[in-house]
């Protein structure tokens, strides 16, 4: 685990996994607030574009939306990692 140097001087440059995974996203109270966006992301795609969901984060607690997981690029992943 690496020290956040963004807690500590504000350093914009922080590389730790919590500042790369949250600190650009915006960050849902409500489950509901959430799944309106999804639902207005998704309905503005095109059928074969990959959609997104809400997720509840494992590093702020909050409530965050992104893309699905790709299931062709998880299984290269994990073939090469395993």
């Amino acid at each position: 685990m690496s020290v956040c140097w963004y807690k500590y001087s504000g350093d914009e440059t922080c590389e730790c996994f919590n500042c790369k995974s949250c600190r650009g996203k915006k960050k849902y109270e409500r489950q509901y607030e959430a799944q309106v966006d999804v639902a207005n992301m998704n309905a503005t795609k095109k059928t074969s574009a990959r959609k997104v969901t809400w997720y509840n984060c494992k590093q702020c607690g909050h409530i965050h939306v992104g893309h699905r997981v790709n299931k062709a690029r998880a299984k290269k992943r994990n073939l090469k990692n395993g």
